[in-house]
């Protein structure tokens, strides 16, 4: 039951962060991550990596933000893209895949009613993210091969 609240508050703490377009709020939300990766203990460096691997796809999007809309919300995009991932980050590393997967299940019991099982969803959604880790380690390995076979990047 402790994880299902725990899920549900990061739920909704991340679903509030895209409805903010305080910048006050937004660095108070930046103070909350900084809590919790030091109330946590994690590895600054390991966060660090987490988002510097996120940072082209975080790019991509303020790219396209600014071609289609204003500078200024491309930016504040941006950010909460960033905060996102860090709250992710911290979540998934102080929960554990097998707590998260639980507590999916239990926040998902209400399906039952219309024929949906929630242990099976619950798994799918579980598999869904242990399967983008492997998909980018596959893709560097990929790309180190083809490097290494004397295939030039276009």
């Amino acid at each position: 039951m402790k994880n299902l609240i725990l899920l549900l508050i990061f739920i909704s703490y991340t679903t509030s962060i895209f409805f903010i377009s305080n910048w006050i709020a937004l660095l108070f939300f930046i103070l909350i991550n900084l809590i919790l990766i030091f109330a946590f203990e994690l590895n600054l460096k390991r966060v660090l990596i987490n988002l510097y691997k996120i940072t082209p796809i975080i790019f991509i999007t303020f790219i396209f933000n600014i071609l289609f809309g204003y500078f200024e919300e491309a930016v504040l995009i941006s950010i909460r893209l960033y905060i996102v991932c860090n709250i992710t980050f911290i979540f998934t590393y102080k929960m554990g895949t097998t707590n998260i997967l639980m507590s999916l299940e239990n926040l998902f019991f209400p399906l039952k009613i219309f024929g949906i099982s929630p242990t099976d969803l619950s798994l799918i959604i579980n598999i869904a993210i242990t399967f983008i880790p492997v998909i980018f380690r596959e893709l560097e390995q990929t790309s180190l091969a083809l490097k290494n076979k004397g295939v030039k990047p276009y």
